[in-house]
């Protein structure tokens, strides 16, 4: 089977048109997981700074609790 001028253009157009399609879905599913890690780390150090507060909270009421039984 030859093809024709046209057609091989057509076929160059259709490749690269596809490849174009396939790197710009792996770029956006990319982003999207580049997005939701961003997420997830912020939510952890969050956490992690509130666990830390309460951490602290309950040796200061630990604390006073310890010092009101002195007394």
């Amino acid at each position: 089977m030859e093809l024709t001028g046209y057609q091989i253009i057509i076929l160059i157009m259709a490749v690269v048109a596809h490849t174009a399609g396939a790197v710009a879905y792996i770029s956006k599913v990319k982003n999207d997981l580049v997005t939701r890690v961003a997420v997830l780390e912020a939510g952890h150090d969050i956490m992690t700074n509130d666990l830390r507060e309460i951490k602290k909270d309950v040796k200061e009421l630990l604390a006073w609790i310890h010092s009101n039984k002195r007394n």
